[in-house]
């Protein structure tokens, strides 16, 4: 899945106007590959639900769980 995010990202940040820090995502990205992976732009104040419920975030290119 977050392999999936990597063209998905890309293409939200060329709008010009999507920002991953006003966007809640799905528990398939929860992995800590995720910045690496897709970049700082699509990843940076990204978050969602996990699958046990609880929250996770990206910051400073890291999964924050919580």
């Amino acid at each position: 899945m977050p392999e999936g995010w990597q063209g998905m990202g890309r293409r939200l940040v060329a709008t010009g106007v999507w920002r991953p820090g006003r966007t809640v995502a799905f528990a398939g990205l929860a992995v800590p590959d995720l910045p690496a992976l897709a970049g700082e732009e699509a990843t940076e104040g990204l978050r969602g639900a996990r699958a046990d419920g609880g929250l996770w975030l990206v910051h400073d290119g890291q999964l924050m769980a919580g």
